[in-house]
């Protein structure tokens, strides 16, 4: 019984706080040039119909609740060296960056073929890598620490650089945009979403490599069946 009333304590350094907490600056840098700016680019610059650029955003919002669920199933049945949330982390840093470049290249296609393009570069990118990489990532923090003052710490400054982070974004993405060509120039936000891109990239690969999972799942279940 003794054991059991034990407190798992874990000191998690201010480096790997903050390196994880890069992998909400890098989503949110994806979720608001995806959410937030693309709408004005596919009608604004590209000349798209709303009412079909709403349809496809709205499928995209029924389709990401089935994505979750089957994340979440994913998740649970991953066993690797790097623990269960980390090597999502790793195989869709290089992956989402680039898809989010993908939603900018619309092609000169004729008839439906850019509302083709747009339905699958878009629900690539939202529907799919997003929730891939947004579910284990937020799921890395249960598994760095047992300790509940650690992830609250852990939380506090992930929330505190996902919120600057989107203050960032919003304030600077337009002024990028038009410095380099402005907000009607298809190439421009090319520049800009290879720009986020890479920065999104970098950040989870930095949050991957400078992060631990310490908690491993199966021997809690085991050790908390034996009292």
């Amino acid at each position: 019984m003794g054991e059991r009333n034990i407190v798992k304590t874990e000191k998690i350094s201010m480096m790997e706080k903050i390196a994880y907490g890069g992998g909400d600056l890098a989503s949110n840098i994806i979720l608001v040039l995806s959410s937030t700016y693309v709408t004005f680019f596919y009608t604004d610059a590209m000349g798209l119909n709303p009412a079909i650029i709403g349809a496809i955003i709205m499928f995209s919002r029924l389709g990401d609740g089935f994505t979750d669920l089957i994340m979440g199933f994913l998740i649970d049945r991953t066993k690797t060296k790097y623990g269960k949330c980390r090597p999502w982390i790793l195989a869709l840093a290089i992956p989402i960056a680039i898809a989010n470049v993908l939603i900018f290249t619309v092609p000169n296609l004729e008839g439906a073929g850019k509302y083709v393009y747009v339905a699958v570069t878009y629900n690539l990118v939202v529907t799919f890598l997003y929730t891939m990489i947004n579910i284990p990532y937020g799921t890395m923090t249960s598994l760095m620490s047992r300790d509940q003052h650690q992830r609250m710490s852990i939380n506090v400054v992930r929330m505190t650089m996902a919120q600057l982070g989107a203050l960032l974004i919003n304030a600077l993405t337009l002024p990028l945009v038009n410095a380099v060509g402005g907000s009607g120039d298809q190439k421009s936000w090319i520049v800009v979403s290879c720009i986020y891109g890479a920065l999104a990239g970098a950040l989870f690969l930095i949050c991957f490599y400078n992060t631990k999972e310490r908690v491993n799942i199966v021997q809690e279940k085991r050790r908390n069946c034996l009292f």
